[in-house]
C-alpha cells in the first residue's frame, strides 16, 4: 500500500520497526495512536486528528484521565516539534498495515517516554538527542518530565492491560 507522502509522514509500513518488539508496556503502547493522531493534526489541520486523539484517549482512560493523558502527550509533542531540525516521520494512524509498526522517529518518542516514567534519565539521553537532533532541549524535557510525574510506569493488572488508575 503506497501512501500519499505527507512531509511529516512515514510514506510506507515497509519502512516500520515491530511495536511489539521494542519493549514498552500497554500503556506506551496505547499512546502510538494518540501522538499519531496529534501529528496528523499538526501536518495536516483539516484533518481535525486532535479530535481523534482526544476521543481516543477519552475511549481508552475515561473521560477523567483519558484528556488529561492526551493534553500531556501533545504538550510532549509541541515542545519536540519546536526543536526538531528535521521532520518527524509517523505512521499513518488510520493505516491498519501501519498499526502494529513504529517509525525511527517514533521509536525515539515512546523511548524518551519510557524510560522517563521509570526515572532512567541515562537511558532516556540517547532518545532525547534523537527527537533533538543532538541537542538538549530544556521545553521538551520538561514536558516528558511532567508527563512521567503524571502518568509514571507502575506494575500491575491496570498497566498490563493499557488502563490507567491514578493513586
Amino acid at each position: 500500500m503506497i501512501h500519499a507522502r505527507n512531509p511529516l509522514q512515514a510514506a510506507s509500513p515497509a519502512e516500520g520497526i515491530p511495536l511489539e518488539a521494542l519493549g514498552f508496556d500497554a500503556f506506551e503502547t496505547a499512546l502510538v495512536p494518540v501522538l499519531r493522531h496529534f501529528l496528523t493534526a499538526l501536518a495536516s489541520p483539516d484533518s481535525q486528528g486532535w479530535r481523534l486523539a482526544y476521543g481516543i484517549a477519552a475511549e481508552r482512560w475515561g473521560p477523567g484521565d483519558g484528556p488529561q493523558i492526551a493534553h500531556r502527550l501533545f504538550g510532549m509533542v509541541e515542545a519536540m516539534q519546536a526543536c526538531r531540525p528535521t521532520r518527524f516521520r509517523f505512521g499513518n494512524p488510520l493505516c491498519a498495515q501501519c498499526r502494529g509498526l513504529l517509525t525511527p522517529d517514533e521509536v525515539a518518542f515512546v523511548t524518551l517516554l519510557h524510560h522517563m516514567r521509570r526515572d532512567r534519565t541515562d537511558a532516556a539521553r540517547p532518545a532525547l538527542a534523537d527527537l533533538s537532533g543532538g541537542g538538549v532541549d530544556v521545553a521538551l524535557i520538561r514536558a516528558g518530565l511532567s508527563f512521567a510525574a503524571r502518568f509514571p510506569a507502575m506494575a500491575g493488572a491496570a498497566q498490563q492491560a493499557g488502563t490507567r488508575h491514578l493513586h
